[in-house]
């Protein structure tokens, strides 16, 4: 009998152990989770916060140079990640990620930038007009009028 009663309680121990860890499931059983699904940069340059969760440890990876993260990596847990870049003065709009990977999880986010409006290009030496000012000019006085104000093949003559 007390072989029976020990059995019985191996067993409800037991049965007990495999429900308690049926309940939630491993950590790396758990979901990747982003706040954001994209983030878009001003043109001038700047950063964007996004909030991670991570099961287990991550790292973050850039898909171009000039996308900056951090922290780049960390533990489980929740992290308020920046995601920033320099201004854009490369003319074209760009687009980039950043995969954030735990274990055989993965979570992205897409990165807009908007490049900065370029100057019209100008010559160096702008042309001149085809017939410059004639002195005088400038302050007023027509060498296309005499003194009079009368044009120089005027009739009216001074006496």
């Amino acid at each position: 009998m007390k072989t029976v009663l020990k059995l019985l309680a191996a067993l409800t121990v037991l049965a007990v152990g495999i429900t308690a860890c049926q309940g939630t499931g491993s950590q790396t059983d758990q979901a990747m989770t982003l706040s954001k699904e994209a983030v878009t940069l001003a043109p001038e340059g700047g950063s964007e916060t996004v909030v991670l969760t991570a099961p287990v440890s991550w790292i973050a990876t850039p898909s171009a140079e000039w996308l900056k993260v951090n922290p780049a990596s960390g533990d489980s847990g929740t992290f308020n990640i920046s995601v920033s870049a320099e201004k854009n003065a490369s003319g074209q709009d760009r687009s980039g990620r950043v995969t954030f990977s735990a274990g055989n999880k993965s979570a992205t986010l897409t990165v807009s930038q908007k490049a900065i409006p370029q100057d019209p290009v100008t010559p160096e030496d702008p042309p001149t007009p085809e017939d410059p000012p004639t002195p005088g000019a400038m302050d007023g006085y027509n060498a296309e009028v005499n003194d009079w104000g009368q044009g120089e093949d005027s009739t009216y003559h001074k006496d």
